[in-house]
């Protein structure tokens, strides 16, 4: 038996692929694959955890492996649903946040950020600002601010707004890696 999203034939020996993806510590290749291509199985599991991350910091190790590899599934179809949970997400201190987001945090975060926008200009902004974000993750909001200008998303005017405001507010300390971003 199988199901189809868009075509494709989703093997029904997957199960349900928020407990396929929660309980995968190594890349779940089919289950992302089948995720992407029918990511409502996902989304709902995926928002849950990431609230429930997000209010405390604190996390099961099957809601970070389902937040990881759902972020990554999600942001391939564009979910942008995803958006504002996971700019709150970014808001818990710097071990909780890695222990969620691991590596993500300074390769993949500013392509999740892009693919997942909601147009919610001010919430990026924000936590560009936000000094009690981590550095890596700052740094990676500025990819994502940069990307989104460049492409015509976020006016010009208000990218410039937000560096002005960083810059004149000392919005991070000397040598943080928010800095590298501003420069980027």
């Amino acid at each position: 038996m199988s199901e189809t999203w868009g075509g494709d034939a989703i093997p029904r020996d997957l199960g349900n692929l928020a407990s396929l993806l929660s309980a995968s510590q190594d890349m779940p290749v089919e289950a992302i694959d089948a995720a992407v291509r029918a990511p409502g199985r996902i989304v709902d599991p995926v928002l849950a955890a990431l609230d429930r991350i997000a209010a405390d910091g604190r996390s099961t190790e099957r809601d970070r492996n389902l937040v990881f590899w759902g972020l990554h599934a999600l942001a391939q179809v564009g979910e942008r649903r995803v958006f504002g949970p996971l700019l709150r997400l970014l808001r818990l201190p710097t071990e909780p946040l890695l222990d969620v987001l691991a590596e993500a945090v300074d390769s993949t975060l500013p392509r999740i950020l892009i693919a997942t926008y909601d147009g919610d200009a001010d919430a990026l902004e924000a936590a560009i600002l936000d000094p009690e974000i981590d550095e890596l993750a700052r740094y990676g909001l500025f990819g994502a601010l940069a990307f989104l200008t460049f492409s015509g998303r976020i006016g010009r005017e208000r990218t410039h707004a937000i560096l002005v405001r960083f810059d004149e507010g000392r919005a991070a300390r000397a040598g943080d890696m928010a800095w590298a971003g501003w420069e980027s």
